[in-house]
Parts: structure tokens; C-alpha cells; sequence
């Protein structure tokens, strides 16, 4: 279903908690595009942004039966993801989701065949391909400024949800609904995958822990990848932590180091450091920097809509890097390496 490219898209958001405010922040800085109203399981979240954003709270019934609702963003919980999906797109709505797609394989399976059969765009939201930070580090590397790439080192501690401390939903700390640091961790999966333009065919966790008792999911990992291009990276992952940020990307390729401290620099290293400028680079980059992250991913899922094409990221990426995800989980379990079969 492709538009007219003056028509006014009309969006409902499901799922009413700071991911859905902040997509709603960023369908407010693109044009032709119209939230229509916004539900959540919990009544009073979807009123309280209804009233922020002077629209309204509805039923899933509503959006259903609303045949003016060219698409949906689904920001609930990891394990519903699926299941709203799927009505979303029997009904005939575009769908947004969030990362991860789902939290099986036949889930994902199933959302792809849907959409297909019905010829409407499922997107999945990997916003951190989107990042102006990201989108310069890109341009670094498909320009070769540090040449062929031999490894990447990362470490990232993200505060999280912390009584008191932090912001994060509560979900986000109990496994059974898909949260922890493991299936948040498909964000670096993804921009990997991206920049590298290899997939992933390896797979060696030897540390998945907790640092919080009251936390219900994993908060601390050590990650072994390996690309089909040959390229070796290492994951240091903490979260949620103590109420603390810092994280750092490191590639070491041919000619240079290539270094992306998220949002608040990026730079590249060879006799010395020179330092790229990119939009919305801030000190503390978690708003702005952020924001223009959900502005620039979602005005792609509108373009796609408007242009009858593929979004950028596919269900069929979404799947991938879940199946990535899921071996984690197993190479952790078993003790071992995981080879990860590719089509």
C-alpha cells in the first residue's frame, strides 16, 4: 500500500512508556505525518501522552477497526512485540517495531510471511544504525580512512533500571518478558553487522552474570564475534549498572584506529588523533543526539510506506540478528563455540 507523497500518514503508537513518547517526539519533527492516538495495557500511560501530545488513548479494538490508520510503532514490552505485530499486519497496517522483532525465530518467521503476503512494510527498530555518530563512523569506514578492519573492541555500561537512579522500564529487569542486557545487546549487533557489511558466523560467550539480586536478568556479559569477512570482535557489556554511562568503540584496522564514544565524539587514530564533526554532538548525548537517532530512523519507515520500497531494516535483518542474540544465550549455556549458519 504506497501513498500519495502529500497524504498525511496517520500513526498509532502502542505501547505508552519513554519509548513511545520518545518516537512521538520524533513523529513530531517530520512533516505529513499525524499521530492519531496511543495505547497501552495500562489505561493511564496511554492518557497521560494522549493529553501530552493532544490526541487520544485507544483499544487495540479501535486501531483495528480504524481503516485511516495507515501504520503502527509497537513499543511494548520484548514479548509482545510479536503478537501485536502479527494483528497489526492481518489488519493491514505498516508496522514499526522495536528491536528485537521478537523473542523466537517462529515468531519472526511468521511476522515476515504475513507481511510479505500482505505487501505492507515491517520494519524493525535498530536505532543505532540511525545516529549521527553512526552514520559519520559509517562514511569512515566505507571511505577506508583506517583501512581494512582486523577487530573491534567494546565496552558499554548504560545505567538501566535502578530504584531512584534511572529511567529504564521496570520490564527491562525481568527475562520472562525479554528484557536484560543480552537481547538489548541486538543493537550492537546490528550496527556491526551494518557497518562491517558481513554477517555474524560465530558466536563465544564465556560470562553472563548478574551485579543486582533484585534484577531478574542478566546485567553483565563478556562477547566473542566473529564475521564472515574475518573480522574479531570483543563485547564488554554492563546493564543495568550503578547510575553510570560510559561506552567506547574501538576499530583497529590496516591503517588506523577508528574510535566512537556515542554521540560525543567520534575520531580516528593514526601518528595522531584527528576528530570528525557530526550533527547533534553533545556532552551528554542521551536527548538530542538520541532523538535524532528516532527522527532520522523513522523518517525512513515513512519514506518507505510513501515510496512503496524495502525499508532499510527488514524483518529479514531483524530475524538475523535475533537468531545472533539467541546464541548467546546457547553458547553461554553449553560452554561453546556457536556457528551460525547464514542463507
Amino acid at each position: 500500500m504506497s501513498l500519495n507523497k502529500k497524504k498525511v500518514v496517520k500513526i498509532a503508537i502502542i505501547g505508552s512508556g519513554r519509548m513511545g513518547q520518545r518516537h512521538a517526539e520524533a513523529y513530531k519533527k517530520i512533516k505529513n505525518v499525524e499521530i492519531v492516538g496511543f495505547n497501552d495495557s495500562i489505561r493511564k500511560n496511554a492518557n497521560r501522552l494522549a493529553k501530552k501530545f493532544k490526541t487520544k488513548a485507544l483499544t487495540i479494538d479501535e486501531i483495528l477497526l480504524d481503516n485511516s490508520i495507515d501504520a503502527v510503532n509497537i513499543c511494548t514490552p520484548n514479548a509482545d512485540h510479536a503478537k501485536i505485530s502479527i494483528k497489526m499486519l492481518k489488519d493491514g497496517k505498516h508496522v514499526l517495531v522495536e528491536k528485537p522483532m521478537a523473542i523466537k525465530i517462529k515468531d519472526c518467521d511468521k511476522m515476515i510471511e504475513i507481511a510479505k503476503k500482505n505487501k505492507l512494510n515491517l520494519m524493525i527498530g535498530q536505532t543505532y544504525r540511525f545516529y549521527p555518530s553512526s552514520i559519520i563512523a559509517k562514511k569512515i569506514i566505507n571511505d577506508k580512512k583506517i583501512g581494512k578492519i582486523k577487530l573491534a573492541q567494546i565496552h558499554g555500561i548504560d545505567p538501566g533500571f535502578i530504584k531512584g537512579q534511572s529511567k529504564m522500564p521496570k520490564w527491562f529487569g525481568e527475562r520472562k518478558l525479554g528484557g536484560g542486557l543480552i537481547f538489548d545487546m541486538i543493537h550492537m549487533v546490528d550496527l556491526l553487522t551494518n557497518w562491517f557489511e558481513s554477517d555474524i558466523c560465530e558466536v563465544y560467550v564465556p560470562l553472563i552474570d548478574k551485579i543486582n539480586k533484585k534484577v531478574n536478568s542478566d546485567q553483565i556479559s563478556l562477547i566473542n564475534l566473529k564475521f564472515e569477512n574475518g573480522i574479531a570482535v570483543s563485547i564488554m557489556g554492563i546493564a543495568p549498572s550503578w547510575g553510570i554511562r560510559d561506552s567506547e568503540i574501538k576499530l583497529i584496522g590496516e591503517k588506523g584506529i577508528l574510535s566512537v564514544s556515542y554521540g560525543i565524539e567520534v575520531k580516528v587514530g593514526k601518528k595522531s588523533w584527528k576528530t570528525y564533526e557530526f550533527p547533534f554532538k553533545a556532552k551528554n548525548p542521551t536527548y538530542e543526539h538520541n532523538l535524532q537517532g528516532f527522527v532520522n530512523e523513522l523518517s525512513e519507515f515513512i519514506n518507505s510506506i510513501r515510496e512503496n520500497r524495502n525499508p532499510i531494516v527488514t524483518g529479514e535483518e531483524g530475524r538475523k540478528n535475533l537468531q545472533v542474540v539467541l546464541s548467546m544465550y546457547e553458547s553461554y549455556k553449553k560452554n561453546k563455540l556457536i556457528k551460525i549458519k547464514n542463507k
